[in-house]
């Protein structure tokens, strides 16, 4: 990779996971280790599994945990950088049931700037990885998240 930063061969496998077969998960999160030296699958809090229920509340639910989990608990938790592909179920302007997926670039204000740093040179590189051509809005807050549902939902995306 450009940025030196080698991607744990688990992030390949995971988004395989995520965008074929089953589809099983409504959203997947990779980030980089503590030593800025490997992307690698983050922990299972930020792996959300779809449920049965309806698909759209399935989308709000687990958005509404996505950004509580990104923004409660210890620092080092919620100050890292990440890449959280996530699959939007929504109602399209037309009345239409239909999903995207997106791939949000999170990296809040508290990150440490050798953090920052490390993930926006990855950024490139680590989408190319995972062949991915899934928008990447950029998130530094909750607000920018949920800017993007709506955006999504208004076909605005």
């Amino acid at each position: 990779m450009a940025s030196g930063v080698a991607v744990n061969p688990a992030c390949g496998e995971l988004y395989k996971q995520f965008n074929t077969g089953a589809k099983t998960y409504r959203a997947i999160s990779f980030k980089i280790n503590k030593k800025c030296t490997e992307i690698e699958v983050d922990t299972e809090d930020f792996q959300f599994k779809k449920s049965n229920e309806d698909a759209r509340q399935d989308t709000i639910d687990n958005m509404e945990l996505l950004c509580q989990r990104l923004t409660e608990g210890e620092t080092e938790v919620t100050s890292c950088p990440r890449w959280i592909l996530f699959n939007f179920d929504f109602t399209s302007p037309d009345g239409r049931s239909t999903d995207k997926t997106i791939m949000l670039m999170w990296c809040p204000d508290n990150s440490k700037i050798k953090q920052k740093m490390v993930f926006s040179a990855s950024d490139r590189s680590f989408k190319d990885y995972l062949n991915t051509s899934a928008r990447s809005p950029q998130c530094d807050c909750v607000a920018d998240i949920k800017e993007c549902f709506e955006k999504l939902e208004q076909g605005k995306m």
